[in-house]
């Protein structure tokens, strides 16, 4: 486990020096696309609950269904949290990095480290892949097509999405081994 630790961590580093020339890659008027949109809502909780409960249906095995929606929820709610800890800001007007004082509101508003929407998508995606090997492809990518909207619309940097991504790969491990357990 320590290794693939290691590996994430190096992950992270190395899309933070990759954040300014992603951020030249800023596309407007994309996001009103159809296809935007497609990989956009793989970052919306109700879409994992939902295919959760087809699954779930599917195969008889409510546990499916809960581990898909807690998995995809927790990521996210991880990542909000670690918004608070990490207080970095989105992309703004300002080149580089900006980090803000804890709001008195706890509101995560203006934050972006990790990406909530990136965290929800992977949590979904890699516990998908897990569970279901042969679709792995087919979700990851949609999983990072999400994160790449987020990129493009300027409201994070890569390494906000590198971060949400690891984090919900730690996520949807712990969520596997529990299902594995109730199995």
């Amino acid at each position: 486990m320590f290794p693939r630790l290691l590996a994430v961590a190096a992950l992270i580093a190395a899309a933070h020096l990759l954040d300014a020339p992603a951020l030249s890659t800023r596309t407007d008027g994309l996001s009103s696309s159809d296809g935007h949109r497609a990989l956009r809502v793989a970052g919306f909780l109700p879409v994992w609950m939902a295919i959760g409960t087809a699954l779930a249906l599917h195969t008889r095995r409510r546990a499916i269904g809960v581990g898909l929606t807690l998995s995809a929820g927790l990521a996210g709610l991880l990542a909000e949290i670690g918004k608070l800890l990490i207080r970095r800001g989105r992309p703004g007007e300002v080149a580089g990095y900006t980090f803000h004082r804890l709001p008195d509101d706890l509101s995560t508003a203006g934050l972006g480290m990790p990406s909530s929407h990136a965290a929800v998508a992977f949590g979904g995606a890699f516990l998908l892949a897990r569970l279901y090997p042969r679709v792995a492809p087919v979700v990851v990518l949609w999983a990072v097509g999400c994160g790449l909207t987020r990129v493009l619309d300027g409201a994070h940097f890569l390494s906000d999405v590198v971060a949400a991504a690891g984090l919900a790969w730690l996520v949807s491990r712990a969520v596997a081994a529990r299902l594995m357990v109730s199995k």
